[in-house]
């Protein structure tokens, strides 16, 4: 990568930026605001816990209008991914036979074509704008994909594994594809705007548009979102065929009814009034009735007779949470997901006669002769519908499963893991021998999925970006001299740190509980993992001590800290302590986790005792508690100041940051002082007169400015609304750096940091919600993780002349430079060209009148 070309600098002033009042910094009525981020505004209907979010509509959406990179920062947006790729699995289908796991992958725009045999990603082919649903031919010849922002359906042969036709649908947001069982037509339904919806039909023996008409409406009826990753998908409106292919049976929410349609003609032939919120639908073998289930709080499914178009509505003991219902062969029983159960329901008495616990279940089929359920969720399980008991819990390590599908011919089935992996689960359910066989990224290899944390090389030449969902470190050089190298290191990888002395890049990865040792130094061995060391449970947070001999390494649930000796391959745990209650937090995009700090000259630890209220300060060498201070609530950030006699830690639940006089076993609590809601990151200016504290809540976000002679609050950098996620500040220029989240788009922020006077230089739009931010100091570059887009953001920061960081730009620095010019020093590679040379001797001159812009 050449940085020059690479790199471009989206310069945007902002007009209208003023101090409104003393100590009221006022930004973003000049800002404009575009686009719809998923999600925003939705009532939170459903059940939410801490891993992933789940909303419910009382009425179908429309979809909102596609967000990509290229809308405001593309320049700027530079992808981790090596292509092609296949990002976002939106769900996934086996063929007749089980060997093809078809999966649509919304966020790349392709479908992923795996073979379940071989755990080998045979094809990654390119069909619409983010594709939501694929349905193969009762042959297996075909997939047809609904491409939801292209209005297209895409037919993709899957002998040549090739798409041979994209068929446009009359209708906006195509987002279902049904065959019928005959395999002669398939159904589209098409959203539009989610109150005239319709549905198109396809002649599959030409692949031809038959005919197209209108429905009750369609659309979203809930979303996800799992805060750690920023993975986010929608639920849709269901429809399905009667087993002869005639008639189409569409869910209507919003009316509480099932609308009925012809198929061939698209006469509307009747619906039949439903209790609020159907969700899911199943049809008996004859064709006689169908059974729907309600989820949430109406706790009921409803049996309709498709002859007499009566409905008989049954109540259930708790919520249905499981967008399906299944029909037991004999058509005696309906089958939903309840809670963490799944149960049956007699639907001649309307009673649930079985109920068998299970582990987070999610979704189920039903399998072979229908005698046994396949469930997914957070375990997944194989069910004897019979006998109605567990028949076998079946292995595969971590893996919140939302999706399954099964083959009709063969014992396969697979779980689709897309909430926190990119990864399909195969599994072999041979009756009284079922097993977990193996599990494969949804898109080819080498992945990047989901970079969330950033790590720059003490130098600044070099750049990890730690992918959460792929299990891999994307490393790439900043100058452009090496090309990016994949390193693969555990599931789940949380955090990364460099060395000091730039020798090693230490990698805790949370589901494996390793951390992953990485060799940096030129060798053999360079960019390699050259030690995987086993930790307590959840390694998430990491700080590498000052001589760069150890790592210091926070187990959430563990609840202590473990040392790691930094040496190669015969790294290890060389200590371990309590760190009192470490956990994590929600609140936060992305999560966040406990964070510790080391004092500057190292001898101390700081931790954050996030559930205990407290600060707790540990030697760095005899790892024995120091001391324990208490204050504010749900502290997760932690800093010191220069000479280690101050610590400001950031607590989230009491809204204010702690100043903690850092002296041995008297260290104490000096002040709380308010800053905003929900404070996390801080930074001190080079003074230290001044504490930044970015603020990431929704009543109060911005940034506070705290005087630390005084310990008060003295100004509040109101950006807007804009949420800040992290901060960096530039010594140099005296410069405060913001990456933030909105709620409609997002901002880089840089602001001249100058306590009650700072003012706002400019802000730059950014490709999506932020969940990092770090600067090169050498380069100039500040570098912002952007998970849903599988890349980060880099902002070309102003170039200047204070080469030797003292704030002032004179003749020290003439020196300092001509220094470094006649020994080829990186210092003096301004341009980042990797050379030092007259074009750097230009660069240098150029920004030495201007200084910091």
């Amino acid at each position: 990568m050449n940085r020059i070309a690479a790199v471009v600098c989206l310069w945007a002033s902002v007009p209208g930026a003023m101090l409104s009042g003393p100590g009221s910094l006022l930004v973003g009525e000049a800002i404009a605001q575009t686009g719809m981020r998923f999600g925003d505004a939705q009532e939170l209907c459903g059940p939410s816990d801490l891993f992933s979010q789940t909303r419910f509509f009382d009425r179908p959406r429309p979809m909102p209008l596609r967000r990509t990179p290229v809308e405001l920062a593309a320049a700027s947006l530079l992808s981790t991914n090596s292509f092609p790729d296949g990002d976002g699995p939106a769900g996934v289908t086996l063929t007749p036979d089980g060997r093809l796991a078809l999966i649509p992958e919304q966020d790349s725009g392709t479908l992923s074509v795996i073979d379940t045999w071989t755990a080998v990603s045979l094809a990654e082919i390119a069909v619409g704008e983010y594709p939501q649903s694929v349905a193969v031919t009762p042959d297996g010849r075909y997939a047809l994909t609904a491409d939801t922002y292209n209005s297209t359906v895409s037919v993709v042969d899957l002998e040549s594994l090739t798409r041979v036709k994209s068929i446009l649908v009359p209708g906006v947001n195509p987002y279902c594809v049904v065959i019928s069982r005959d395999g002669s037509r398939a159904v589209v339904g098409m959203i539009n705007d989610a109150q005239n919806s319709g549905f198109a039909v396809i002649d599959l023996a030409t692949f031809e548009l038959a005919t197209a008409f209108s429905s009750a409406p369609q659309g979203q009826i809930g979303s996800f979102y799992t805060p750690e990753t920023g993975a986010e998908g929608f639920f849709y409106s269901e429809f399905t065929l009667t087993p002869d292919g005639s008639t189409i049976l569409l869910l209507d929410r919003l009316n509480s009814a099932v609308a009925r349609y012809d198929v061939a003609t698209g006469a509307f032939l009747g619906s039949v009034l439903l209790p609020l919120w159907p969700t899911a639908i199943d049809v008996s073998s004859d064709g006689s009735f169908a059974v729907i289930s309600h989820e949430t709080g109406q706790r009921r499914i409803s049996r309709v007779n498709l002859l007499t178009g009566v409905a008989t509505n049954y109540s259930t003991p708790g919520d249905i949470s499981g967008q399906v219902i299944r029909l037991t062969p004999d058509a005696s029983s309906a089958l939903v997901i309840s809670g963490s159960n799944l149960i049956f329901i007699d639907l001649a008495s309307g009673l649930v006669t079985d109920s068998i616990p299970l582990v987070q279940p999610q979704s189920f089929e039903l399998i072979g002769d229908g005698s046994r359920a396949f469930v997914v969720g957070g375990q997944a399980a194989v069910i004897d519908v019979n006998q109605r008991v567990i028949e076998t819990t079946l292995a595969g390590g971590f893996a919140f499963l939302a999706a399954a599908s099964h083959s009709v011919e063969n014992p396969v089935a697979v779980g689709l893991n897309n909430r926190f992996r990119e990864s399909l689960l195969v599994y072999r359910v041979n009756p009284s021998d079922a097993f977990f066989d193996l599990e494969v990224q949804s898109g080819p290899a080498p992945e990047s999925d989901r970079p969330r944390v950033l790590a720059v090389s003490p130098d600044g030449r070099t750049a990890a970006a730690v992918n959460d969902v792929s299990g891999n470190v994307c490393i790439w050089d900043l100058t452009g001299v090496d090309p990016a190298r994949y390193v693969g290191v555990g599931n789940r990888p949380l955090n990364a740190a460099f060395s000091p002395d730039g020798a090693w890049l230490v990698v805790p990865s949370a589901d494996d509980f390793t951390v992953s040792i990485i060799d940096m130094s030129p060798g053999p061995s360079y960019r390699t993992v050259v030690a995987t060391v086993p930790v307590a449970a959840r390694p998430a947070r990491v700080v590498v001590a000052n001589d760069s001999s150890k790592a210091f390494v926070v187990c959430v649930d563990a609840d202590v800290v473990q040392v790691v000796s930094l040496d190669g391959s015969n790294s290890a745990v060389i200590g371990s302590f309590a760190a009192g209650q470490v956990g994590q937090s929600t609140y936060f995009s992305y999560l966040e986790f406990a964070g510790m700090a080391l004092s500057p000259d190292g001898s101390l630890l700081a931790v954050c005792d996030n559930g205990g209220r407290l600060l707790r300060l540990f030697n760095s060498t005899t790892y024995q508690q120091v001391a324990s201070v208490t204050v504010g609530s749900s502290p997760f950030r932690v800093i010191f100041n220069a000479a280690g006699t101050r610590a400001y830690v950031a607590n989230a639940g009491t809204d204010n940051v702690s100043v903690v006089s850092v002296n041995g076993a008297s260290s104490v609590r000096l002040a709380n002082v308010p800053a905003g809601d929900g404070p996390l990151s801080m930074v001190l200016d080079v003074s230290e007169r001044y504490l930044y504290v970015g603020a990431f809540g929704t009543v109060q976000p911005g940034v506070a400015i705290i005087d630390t002679q005084t310990n008060t609050q003295v100004a509040f950098a109101n950006l807007g609304g804009y949420r800040v996620r992290d901060m960096e500040y530039v010594a140099s220029c005296g410069q405060l750096l913001v990456a933030s989240t909105g709620e409609i788009d997002d901002r880089f922020f840089r602001l001249r940091a100058a306590g009650v006077d700072t003012s706002l230089i400019e802000v730059l739009p950014l490709s999506w919600s932020p969940a990092d931010l770090v600067v090169s100091s050498s380069l100039n570059l500040a570098l912002m993780a952007q998970p849903v887009f599988d890349g980060v953001d880099v902002v070309q920061l102003p170039l200047n002349a204070d080469l030797n960081r003292d704030g002032e730009i004179d003749f020290q620095d003439f020196l300092e430079f001509f220094g470094a010019f006649d020994t080829s020093s990186s210092v003096a590679d301004l341009d980042g060209s990797g050379e030092v040379d007259f074009g750097d001797f230009l660069t240098f001159f150029g920004s030495f009148d201007v200084g910091c812009l």
